[in-house]
């Protein structure tokens, strides 16, 4: 088999949460799997990069999001059908409208959101999200396990990249201070505008106790999210002890998360992807109740009801105050986090991709 991967997100940016899953299977896939070839296409002109066992290629690519619709839709799926590949394989929830070769597209956690402000970028957007209805398949974490390989919508158990290990690595301090983080913070990531107003009502209890000494630093990925944080907090007068912190590089954001004092989330939304990480990464973790959180953390978090804001502010200060109750948390969760580092939620991908193939090289009766 011979995979063939969409490079735009470790050349250009935009996708960070593909940036990560992508660098996670170039770097683990050629050892777990010898037998097959890989290829990294990317757009000209970015950083150079390499990764053993991977072949990688420069398509010619301009940079915004006109070139990145022409890398996606046709420059892209050509270069890869002229290198004779079986597979494209896209990090994160697009693909092409038209393609000479079939197609796998990663959800992680979540469906596919169209969050472009402007013209051209939704245009894009609306393109990537039209061309997934011809893809081959559509991968997404499923809690239940891992989904039989008939379906177009296929599942792998949870899984976070191998980077999001709780052991402290070197560089982590040098990382952080890129972002002049404060050196006690609770982190939340991936939350969308509606769990906002919830992680920062719970957070006004924490602030009363001890917010002079900890803060709330809220990860954002777009303007919308940066300014929501930014007037709620002033609103709530929180703005002393609340920092939205925008884009974070994908490389740097493990030693983000080892370096929280917990992980809250306000909602078993948009950020699922960020709990699974979080969960990895052996943090004591601190939201809002739902099955299917429960399914995943288990006793490894502490939850509570929905839409109470003030028993998640208690439940996060009793996780910062209490030194047994943070340990005894963040020891279950390394415990449980540790599969989603291990390579069989991996095989299970990979699974998945050999048998479209197979599939696509049966002839037809």
């Amino acid at each position: 088999m011979h995979l063939a991967f969409n490079g735009w997100p470790l050349a250009r940016g935009g996708e960070p949460e593909g940036a990560l899953h992508l660098t996670d299977l170039l770097e683990r896939l050629p050892a777990l799997a010898p037998q097959h070839r890989y290829t990294l296409l990317v757009p000209s002109g970015g950083p150079s990069m390499s990764y053993p066992g991977v072949a990688v290629g420069l398509v010619p690519a301009g940079n915004g999001e006109w070139a990145r619709l022409w890398f996606e839709q046709g420059r892209f799926p050509r270069q890869a059908a002229s290198r004779k590949a079986d597979l494209l394989y896209y990090p994160y929830p697009a693909a092409p409208t038209a393609s000479p070769t079939p197609v796998a597209a990663w959800h992680g956690c979540g469906e596919a959101r169209l969050l472009q402000r402007r013209p051209l970028g939704r245009l894009r957007a609306t393109l990537g999200i039209a061309g997934l209805s011809g893809a081959a398949a559509e991968i997404f974490i499923g809690l239940g396990g891992s989904s039989d390989g008939a379906a177009r919508r296929r599942t792998v158990p949870p899984m976070a990249p191998r980077a999001f290990d709780p052991a402290e690595q070197k560089e982590d301090y040098e990382r952080r201070a890129r972002y002049d983080l404060p050196s006690s913070y609770v982190l939340a990531d991936g939350a969308g505008l509606e769990e906002i107003e919830v992680l920062l009502a719970g957070w006004t209890w924490v602030d009363s106790a001890m917010g002079d000494s900890i803060s709330l630093v809220v990860l954002s990925r777009s303007w919308p999210t940066t300014s929501l944080v930014r007037s709620r907090a002033m609103a709530l007068d929180l703005d002393l002890s609340v920092r939205a912190v925008e884009r974070v590089k994908s490389e740097d954001l493990p030693a983000v998360y080892r370096g929280a004092e917990a992980f809250l989330f306000g909602g078993w939304g948009h950020g699922r992807e960020a709990v699974c990480r979080a969960l990895a990464c052996g943090l004591a973790i601190v939201g809002i109740e739902s099955p299917e959180a429960a399914i995943l953390l288990g006793p490894a978090a502490y939850l509570v009801p929905a839409l109470d804001a003030r028993r998640l502010g208690a439940a996060c200060l009793t996780v910062l105050v209490e030194p047994d109750v943070r340990e005894r948390l963040r020891s279950r969760a390394r415990e449980q986090g540790a599969p989603l580092r291990a390579d069989g939620p991996l095989r299970a991908l990979l699974g998945h991709l050999e048998s479209i193939v197979e599939r696509q090289a049966k002839p037809r009766l």
